[in-house]
């Protein structure tokens, strides 16, 4: 059978799902669903995608997103192998997780984005293993009370702890946010009455839309758009930042040439710029790059090498040491745009790092994380620092926010 293409462009919308190997359960305890969503949106940040809906079954996902640039496979790549990884060895076992490749349909959301949103939203309601039998009222209070899919952050109901879009799609469901949510919840409620088929007019498995969109993505297709590199020939395209000017950047910084920060084993003097520079590399080219092929392009070091770099650039950060001067002003230079402050506070990686702590807190009951938290030493970092971020007291940090503030309180943070 062949295989659909698999499309990219740039702000295209997908649709992505895929279940369990043999069809078998994936998901099962809430520490499954939640180490699936936390790869999925910390890869969302890496590749520049936004998240706008999910739904998460016990033996399948779906979720809607939209790619700013044309990288939908190395973003599903990192993603998908990211999760198997610790999936597989949070669960002592080995090989794959599941069925085959998954499934991306480019979508025409002008056309279909409601009807989609509905479809995603309606998984934990019509699931076969509630019986066809469930009342309309059972089937609303799953609806309502699942919370693994992003129905109750459209709905209002509570806010999403991953950083969802939400505005963009519910916009066509009125003026004023009240009622665009009110309208929401009685559209997918009205659903569960009349069952709709959302795929019926798909193209080729893979596009969903009217025929001025289909044309548009077969023009995509016909004059060199990326699509899946296992149907032809994969087109390279330029770096999301020049990895040349990642290194110009990291070598202006420090005062160095670019020749000594390519060398595997530099002199001690410069092991700290070597490290700023496989964290940058890895910060600013990995939607483009992937991170063997970043530990190539500089000196040939492996994707355990990049990793460890970076994860001790970012403990630096925490603690305000010297890297962390140079890793904030090189961010700025490469991203003058991004208005980051200090790195370590952009708000994805601080929301990444207080649901570690909010999952400490649910283990333990509480927030004292030591500093030197053995387990976790970047977290028992973070934890001190926001104490000295909020007395005015941390090198090169951005004040903490009042929403930040009420998160840490809500966990019973000491201060």
């Amino acid at each position: 059978m062949p295989r659909p293409l698999r499309i990219e462009g740039e702000n295209l919308w997908y649709h992505v799902y895929n279940r369990g190997n043999e069809k078998r359960d994936i998901f099962f305890s809430d520490a499954d669903n939640r180490l699936f969503l936390d790869i999925l949106f910390r890869c969302a940040a890496d590749f520049q995608v936004e998240v706008h809906a999910y739904a998460l079954m016990v033996n399948h996902f779906h979720f809607l997103v939209m790619t700013r640039e044309a990288n939908l496979c190395r973003f599903m790549h990192e993603m998908l192998s990211g999760f198997v990884g610790r999936y597989n060895e949070a669960h002592a076992r080995v090989g794959h997780v599941f069925q085959g490749r998954y499934k991306a349909i480019v979508v025409d959301t002008h056309e279909y984005g409601r009807e989609l949103l509905r479809y995603i939203h309606l998984n934990p309601a019509r699931t076969k293993r509630r019986g066809d039998a469930a009342s309309l009222r059972e089937r609303l209070r799953v609806l309502r009370d699942y919370p693994w899919s992003s129905y109750r952050a459209y709905a209002g109901i509570e806010t999403c702890p991953w950083p969802l879009h939400t505005a963009e799609l519910l916009a066509d469901f009125g003026d004023t946010p009240t009622e665009r949510r009110r309208r929401f919840a009685r559209f997918v409620k009205e659903g569960l009455l009349t069952e709709t088929d959302p795929f019926k007019h798909l193209i080729a498995k893979s596009i969903l839309g009217g025929d001025a969109f289909v044309d548009k993505i077969k023009r995509l297709v016909q004059d060199g758009g990326h699509h899946d590199h296992t149907a032809v020939a994969a087109r390279r395209r330029v770096t999301a930042i020049d990895i040349e000017a990642v290194i110009a950047a990291v070598a202006n910084d420090y005062g160095v040439t670019a020749a000594e920060l390519l060398i595997p084993r530099v002199k001690p003097a410069l092991r700290d710029a070597r490290r700023v520079l496989l964290w940058a590399a890895a910060r600013h080219c990995i939607g483009r790059l992937s991170i063997e092929e970043i530990g190539q392009r500089l000196g040939g070091v492996t994707h355990a090498a990049v990793g460890h770099a970076r994860a001790k650039i970012e403990h630096d950060i925490a603690l305000g040491k010297a890297a962390a001067t140079h890793a904030c002003a090189i961010a700025r230079r490469l991203a003058p745009d991004a208005a980051l402050g200090n790195v370590a506070d952009a708000d994805e990686e601080w929301l990444d790092l207080y649901r570690s702590l909010a999952a400490y807190h649910k283990k333990y009951g509480h927030a004292m994380i030591p500093r030197n938290h053995t387990a976790d030493l970047r977290l028992g970092a973070w934890a001190e620092r926001q104490r000295l971020v909020r007395k005015g007291l941390a090198a090169n940090a951005t004040p903490l926010t009042d929403r930040q503030i009420a998160l840490l309180d809500n966990l019973g943070f000491l201060w």
